[in-house]
């Protein structure tokens, strides 16, 4: 604060009034923590893709079910726990979950301005930064469900960050044990962060100032906390559970070249938020660099961190579908560039204009990419509550035993945020609980448009078939969502 601007704070109290300077730091983080809790807590749009089955599962079966889907998920063994104690806070449906997941962002962006105070000075800019990872503008993923698992690894990462920072100031042995167990727990519930992590405490210990004995042991547990999660998930766990998800993969080695090329394709067409994000972080660097606000040295290893960071989407090599899915590339993606970025914001710090500059740009980049996620969220939620809405006098008058055939007209319903086949059949469920079947499918001869689905490339819906509609009754066609559909009943088969 400058002499001029102590002397308003001065003159103000002097007059018996507040001062405005000393307010506004505490507007933002606020402002912050409001644009959090809306863009993640939204128990009205209900589940999207898998959300619906577990929901099912614990109408079915309680916490139970948790336990019992442990040999599915024993490579991440953590990975149903946030879900399942969410639906135990609400006893049942999406307000604790939604709950948990804002939590968790909540608890992202408290920490990561907490991880960062030992080291940037300008708390706006903390702030800001925390924003950004709690929002994430380049990965709409994290606003909902189905990656709530990837949010909880991400908080570990962040705690990781604010520990090994502490560690690396010369603060006692317990930070480094911190730094240690947060990631984890975050590995151990989603693995996505791993390959990002790595990238991460390379380019803190990398420029750090500290001794090389903390440095080292800062790089050599967080590689070591890497290694024992690979261990865990594709070794041990599948031997004990073959049936396991990783089990399910363990094979042949991934081809690095497909890989590479799988991440790169999706960037290129699919992620234009994160190559902005990546082209900001690059930008900022090579500014670093070249006004020698860092040392030479330090400006290669941030130049080298942030051209790496889309190898930290190898994380997902085993599954080469998951290289094609925006989603899963922009998580660990974004992380490791926001890593690179914390980094660098001491140096940022250091001169006025470009710190404001950077604020500026997060703040804007943030907002614009909340507003962008929540939007694509509402719209496949509500075009989902539309179709349920109207099938459900459907369904609650056909006869046991039947069958509601939902035919689509438009090419739309299916796709993987649209009722992905068998997830409006849960989804019936559990709004209405037994009663008839629900099957969805497409009309021959319409064309399929479904762009999430594309990108992958995946199967949805089958052809309705010409012996769809063979004895059913009260055949309609309804307009709703995405799309119209025809809507008839299928009597229960003879014998």
């Amino acid at each position: 604060m400058s002499v001029d601007e102590i002397s308003v704070d001065q003159a103000e109290k002097a007059a018996g009034g507040f001062s405005f300077r000393r307010f506004r730091p505490s507007v933002l983080p606020v402002a912050a923590a409001v644009l959090v809790l809306v863009v993640h807590f939204r128990p009205w749009q209900q589940g999207l893709l898998e959300d619906w089955g577990l929901a099912l599962a614990w109408k079915q079966e309680g916490f139970g079910g948790y336990v019992a889907r442990l040999p599915a998920t024993l490579g991440r063994p953590l990975h149903l726990l946030p879900h399942f104690v969410g639906m135990a806070l609400s006893n049942g449906g999406f307000v604790g979950p939604y709950a948990v997941l804002t939590a968790v962002a909540l608890g992202q962006l408290l920490c990561a301005a907490w991880a960062l105070a030992p080291v940037v000075s300008s708390r706006a800019l903390r702030w800001g930064i925390a924003l950004a990872i709690a929002v994430h503008p380049w990965w709409a993923g994290g606003d909902i469900l189905r990656f709530m698992p990837a949010q909880v690894a991400v908080l570990g990462v962040v705690v990781w960050l604010g520990a090994a920072v502490r560690f690396l100031e010369g603060r006692r042995a317990a930070w480094l044990v911190l730094a240690t167990l947060a990631p984890l727990a975050g590995l151990l519930t989603y693995e996505g962060p791993l390959a990002a992590l790595l990238i991460g405490a390379f380019t803190l210990t990398a420029t750090g100032r500290a001794s090389v004995r903390r440095r080292l042991a800062v790089f050599g547990s967080t590689v070591l906390v890497a290694a024992a999660v690979v261990a865990w998930s594709a070794v041990i766990a599948p031997a004990i559970s073959p049936q396991s998800y990783e089990g399910q993969l363990v094979g042949g080695l991934p081809d690095p070249r497909a890989s590479v090329v799988a991440i790169a394709r999706t960037m290129l067409h699919h992620t234009p938020a994160l190559l902005l994000a990546l082209a900001i972080v690059g930008l900022i660097v090579l500014d670093l660099g070249f006004s020698r606000r860092v040392g030479r040295r330090d400006a290669w290893v941030l130049l080298v961190a942030t051209v790496s960071a889309p190898l930290a989407a190898l994380a997902y090599a085993a599954t080469s579908l998951h290289l094609h899915d925006p989603e899963r590339v922009g998580l660990p993606v974004g992380l490791a560039a926001w890593l690179v970025l914390c980094v660098a914001a001491p140096a940022i710090t250091a001169a006025a204009a470009p710190r404001r500059v950077v604020l500026a740009v997060l703040l804007l980049g943030s907002v614009a990419g909340a507003v962008a996620g929540y939007r694509t969220w509402t719209t496949f939620a509500e075009d989902q509550q539309q179709l349920i809405r109207a099938l459900e006098p459907v369904r609650a008058a056909a006869p046991p035993g039947s069958t509601v055939v939902v035919a689509d007209e438009s090419g739309r319903w299916g796709d993987v945020y649209l009722f992905l086949p068998p997830h409006l059949a849960l989804a019936m469920q559990v709004e209405q609980g037994a009663g008839a079947a629900v099957e969805l499918c497409t009309q021959p001869g319409v064309a399929r448009r479904q762009p999430v689905a594309e990108v992958y490339p995946i199967s949805t819906t089958p052809d309705c078939g010409a012996d769809s509609a063979a004895g059913s009754t009260g055949g309609t066609t309804i307009s709703v969502g995405a799309g119209p559909v025809d809507v008839f009943v299928r009597p229960k088969p003879v014998g």
